[in-house]
């Protein structure tokens, strides 16, 4: 490889070659407590390359490229590169590496608690540093730019951009501010430390193939979770022929698995928040009729889950197998907690046209709504809300013992911090009802997860041998999620087995 005046990449966990979107998600939690030769062969092998980058690149990468290539930048002078290989690529001539992380100090929700519960540092954390430390960037001093959906954690801990000499964050979509940023350092002039990106509908398409063939379908929620970095960012949706020509575009150059991201895809087309079922299904129609084997979601919430039939969603899960009538569809439908109180402070927005009260059931019918037509939900219960008490912890106890028997998986994560005026929680800070919580849920998982994730993986082509990893890290978790929950209670003093 040749060395290029703006090097693209990203962190390795959001640069493995995974299948499906779950995959890439779950593998993202681990920390190093996981050996590294495992947790680099086995669970996130590196992506293909070619001489002029590699084969896939995530999403956010995939769109700067776009970007830059459309604002009169020379392709050759641009490569998105594995991490792994940064000093291949960068030489005298390289004026500008930019690094996109999903997690870059290790602070996400499902990362943090796995750090909490397992010990170690995350790989999300150690990768991005990794390549920050790499010798040729002291070597050649390239301006070093950061961004990505985790660059709020750099934002909040500002101290990491000193200690990692990076000099320029985006914060939020770089589509409109990073090639005026590139330009601004290859003219050698300067640029405000923290930028903040703005969204926008006119976003062109992908000229080159995602990894897990990702695709926008929307962008943004604005529904207003205390905790989440999102929650004002007002939602839009992308045009079908966009969504249909960046498909095309993957499976044109072998991506035939498709991901569409957005935080709800039932409300894609939505004017408020009224579904507009045709409109959703005329997407799906659309999707399932290109050259494809299989499509998945991300998101989606009670709020439109209540305006469908269960028919509907069966109808949408055999569009989605496209060639395989069979299997489980999911999709993240959130929870958070099921507290009255702490769903009036944290999360009124998300639940309407439910009131608090009523959050707990609506819930329970939309996950078994979702089980009748062959989707499996997958939501989080925050451990360690602002102002939760005994009394808001027994909520979630009750939700759990009455949906033991609909198929989900619910993680337990604890509260994290993303406002410099808030702390966010740890395992030492758990109570004996919250360690109960903890044990609830992955009783709950335990119960359902190893099915559901046998034939999905199945049914996008993982093949036999990373099958049967996956099954024996699965049950090497379950065993060792057993130790620490009893060391929890055994620090609370509880007298309770562990099964």
């Amino acid at each position: 490889m040749e060395s290029h005046k703006i090097v693209l990449t990203a962190d390795r966990a959001m640069m493995g070659h995974y299948k499906t979107v779950l995959e890439g998600a779950f593998t993202a939690i681990f920390t190093n407590k996981i050996p590294e030769y495992i947790y680099y062969s086995l669970l996130s092998p590196p992506i293909k390359s070619k001489s002029n980058g590699v084969v896939y690149a995530p999403a956010g990468l995939r769109m700067i490229e776009t970007v830059l290539l459309n604002s009169g930048f020379d392709e050759n002078d641009i490569i998105i590169t594995n991490p792994q290989d940064i000093s291949k690529v960068i030489g005298d001539n390289t004026r500008i590496v930019a690094i996109s992380s999903g997690d870059p100090l290790g602070k996400a929700a499902n990362t943090s608690a796995m750090r909490e519960v397992f010990g170690g540092v995350p790989y999300t954390e150690l990768s991005f540093s990794k390549i920050l430390l790499n010798k040729s960037l002291q070597t050649f001093k390239p301006s070093i730019c950061a961004g990505g959906p985790g660059a709020w954690q750099l934002e909040q801990f500002p101290e990491y951009l000193d200690k990692y000499n990076i000099r320029n964050l985006v914060v939020g979509p770089g589509e409109k501010v990073v090639p005026e940023i590139f330009k601004l350092i290859l003219d050698k002039k300067e640029v405000p430390r923290i930028v903040h990106g703005e969204i926008s509908e006119d976003v062109p398409p992908y000229i080159n193939p995602t990894l897990i063939g990702v695709v926008e379908i929307s962008r943004g929620c604005g529904r207003g979770c205390s905790f989440c970095t999102i929650r004002s960012v007002p939602i839009i949706h992308f045009p079908k022929d966009k969504i249909l020509k960046e498909i095309k575009v993957n499976s044109e150059n072998g991506q035939r698995n498709i991901s569409l991201a957005a935080e709800d895809f039932l409300r894609y087309g939505a004017k408020g928040l009224n579904v507009d079922s045709g409109k959703v299904l005329d997407l799906f129609e659309s999707i399932s009729r290109l050259d494809i084997d299989r499509f998945e979601v991300y998101h989606t919430s009670v709020t439109f889950l209540s305006q469908v039939s269960a028919d509907y969603l069966e109808n949408l899960h055999n569009l989605m197998t496209v060639s395989k009538k069979s299997g489980w569809s999911w999709a993240n439908i959130g929870i958070e907690t099921l507290s009255p109180p702490l769903v009036e402070a944290h999360i009124k927005g998300k639940i309407k046209p439910f009131t608090p009260n009523e959050w707990a059931g609506a819930l329970k019918e939309s996950m078994g709504k979702m089980n009748d037509a062959h989707w499996f939900p997958i939501g989080s219960i925050i451990i360690g809300l602002p102002g939760e008490s005994e009394k808001d912890v027994s909520y979630n106890l009750e939700f759990i013992e009455s949906v033991k028997d609909i198929k989900g998986l619910i993680m337990p994560v604890f509260f994290v911090a993303t406002s410099p005026d808030e702390t966010s929680y740890t395992l030492d800070s758990m109570s004996s009802s919250q360690i109960e919580l903890f044990k609830a849920c992955w009783d709950y998982n335990f119960k359902h997860w190893e099915s559901f994730f046998f034939s999905y993986y199945k049914d996008a082509g993982t093949d036999t041998l990373k099958m049967v990893q996956n099954t024996i890290s699965n049950r090497g978790f379950k065993l060792y999620l057993n130790h620490v929950i009893k060391n929890l209670h055994a620090r609370n003093k509880l007298e309770v087995s562990y099964v």
